[in-house]
């Protein structure tokens, strides 16, 4: 049961300038900006992983009980 009246949140997007975003397609190319953006910053970088790292190998018996 919930008490009150239900809270609806919003969540306010932005263009680069600081812009309300209010369209539904400027909102989706905002998003497409920011992945783009987050994925070619040099700050990911691919590290090396060693097996040890990973642990135990998983058999495809193990993997199709999961």
């Amino acid at each position: 049961m919930f008490f009150g009246k239900p809270k609806i949140k919003h969540t306010v997007i932005e263009s680069k300038e600081g812009k309300t975003l209010i369209e539904d397609k400027e909102i989706a190319g905002r998003w497409q900006q920011y992945i783009e953006e987050l994925y070619d910053s040099e700050e990911l970088e691919e590290e090396e992983t060693t097996p040890e790292e990973l642990g135990p190998t998983m058999t495809k018996a193990e993997f199709e009980k999961h």
